[in-house]
């Protein structure tokens, strides 16, 4: 288990950053040791059909090479390219998603599907394993949502085992008042368990509450640094999510706790506020790594 720290003013603790900017291309080589032309980032759920949405952008400064096609399985994605808003450069913008209607569906939870991108005579795959966003999702059961903890304990935190998942992220917010701004901390963590202990110097007394949310994944564990293509054209990750639990811990005595509502539950989000989401979390475990 590590863990990751962020300091951040409150509103930014969700941010939309995507995977495309959350760390160096040249820390995630492709296999066999070989220079990759292009790098991937990108998200495939089942809800509760297969959608996929990925990017694909120049791996380093590598010149940027025409990508014929790319396909999940045997079915074609779509492409489109256009212009990067980083740094000028291209990018390509790959999507799929399946008919509503489609019956039966292409695929189930817990298939591995291959996403292979075409290039010039060359070709790089990714295989991942397919989570569903409902049937996947996990409940955490230990603490209820606005427990009050003492300042200075530890909380255990535990949670229904997702069947699928390879891995499980942990957000946890420390939230406090700074002169009259609430400021948080985040801190990231993974884990393959259904169970983690929030050390108590979370909980310190100057802690306001704590936001924590457990969201489980297939797909490379950001901690490892390492990417789920193969072959030499594309590097990268490409992860599948499920729906996430959240809950929120009250300090004393630090404060007057305040009991607030629970965020809206995964399956009212829309697919881009959840997946942005996702992404931050993925952002915050890797920034460990830089």
């Amino acid at each position: 288990m590590r863990l990751a720290l962020i300091v951040t003013v409150v509103s930014l603790l969700i941010s939309t950053c995507v995977f495309v900017g959350c760390g160096s291309d040249d820390d995630n080589p492709a296999a066999g040791g070989s220079s990759p032309e292009l790098f991937a980032d990108g998200l495939i759920v089942v809800n509760p059909r297969v959608g996929l949405a990925m990017r694909l952008r120049p791996y380093g400064g590598a010149p940027f090479p025409e990508v014929d096609s790319v396909t999940l399985e045997d079915t074609l994605c779509s492409l489109n390219r256009s212009q990067y808003w980083g740094n000028g450069d291209y990018v390509y913008y790959v999507g799929f998603n399946e008919l509503p209607s489609a019956d039966p569906p292409m695929f189930d939870r817990g298939d591995i599907v291959r996403v292979t991108v075409h290039s010039g005579g060359k070709s790089g795959y990714c295989a991942i394993k397919l989570l569903d966003i409902s049937m996947d999702a996990i409940n955490i059961v230990n603490p209820g949502n606005d427990t009050a903890v003492l300042a200075g304990g530890g909380v255990d935190l535990i949670w229904s085992r997702s069947d699928n998942a390879d891995w499980y992220a942990v957000q946890i917010e420390k939230n406090w008042d700074s002169a009259g701004m609430l400021v948080a901390t985040q801190h990231y963590a993974t884990t393959r368990d259904t169970a983690w202990s929030v050390p108590a110097t979370f909980c310190s007394a100057d802690a306001s509450f704590l936001f924590i949310r457990v969201i489980p994944m297939t797909g490379p564990d950001p901690f490892s640094n390492a990417g789920n293509w193969s072959g030499s054209l594309v590097a990268g990750w490409l992860y599948s999510w499920a729906g996430f639990d959240q809950v929120l811990i009250g300090i004393v005595p630090a404060g007057v706790v305040k009991r607030q509502p629970r965020e809206r539950p995964i399956n009212s989000m829309s697919n881009e506020e959840a997946a942005a989401l996702v992404r931050s979390v993925c952002a915050g475990l890797r920034e460990d790594l830089r």
